[in-house]
């Protein structure tokens, strides 16, 4: 039989890094490690913390994807600045 204690503070910090990984990447990862960490020990502790792992795994992703591409965007206008590209 399966556990039925569950734990929505890391859903919580999943969907608020969720959102914040779109807008702001360092609050996602402010939001969205600290859940991490969080499912993880609940899930060692018998909780079902699955679903709140998933969701800060997937904000982290997203933010880091949407920092690179914000680097790549201004490292690609610095340096078509100073060559006179456009």
């Amino acid at each position: 039989m399966g556990s039925n204690k569950r734990f929505s503070g890391g859903i919580a910090l999943g969907i608020v890094g969720i959102v914040f990984s779109v807008i702001f990447p360092a609050a996602a990862y402010g939001t969205s490690v600290p859940g991490i960490v969080l499912s993880v020990k609940k899930l060692q502790k018998g909780y079902r913390a699955t679903a709140a792992l998933v969701l800060n795994i997937v904000a982290v992703s997203l933010a880091f994807v949407n920092s690179v591409v914000a680097i790549v965007i201004t490292a690609r206008g610095f340096f078509m600045k100073r060559t006179g590209e456009f």
